[in-house]
């Protein structure tokens, strides 16, 4: 472990990460392509004073990556969650599965 580096962060860095392009075979045979939308959340102490506003630019997010993903194709979401620990939630789920925050999903606490 680097002692200049947060644990929370060196954490989050020693995942895997995913990419996709699309090929131009795929691109011709007539796939759709895929985008994944990555969210990555601060749920730390501090948000707790911006909690509402947090909810509702998530949230108005969420529905425009919904709105665009009529259009994109096949659309996927990962969702990281980091406070004190980071919480990665979903990679590259089904979008129908993404849901909007409430008061009682996100409940800002800890450090980061």
């Amino acid at each position: 472990m680097n002692p200049f580096i947060p644990a929370v962060v060196q954490d989050l860095l020693s995942r895997p990460v995913s990419y996709y392009k699309e090929t131009p075979a795929e691109a011709e045979s007539g796939k759709d392509p895929l985008t994944n939308i990555a969210f990555i959340l601060d749920c730390s102490g501090s948000m707790s004073h911006g909690k509402e506003t947090t909810i509702e630019g998530y949230n108005a997010q969420v529905d425009v990556i919904r709105e665009g993903a009529k259009e994109a194709g096949r659309t996927t979401y990962t969702d990281a969650q980091f406070s004190s620990a980071v919480d990665i939630r979903s990679i590259a789920a089904d979008l129908d599965h993404l849901m909007p925050l409430t008061a009682e999903t996100y409940a800002p606490a800890g450090n980061t």
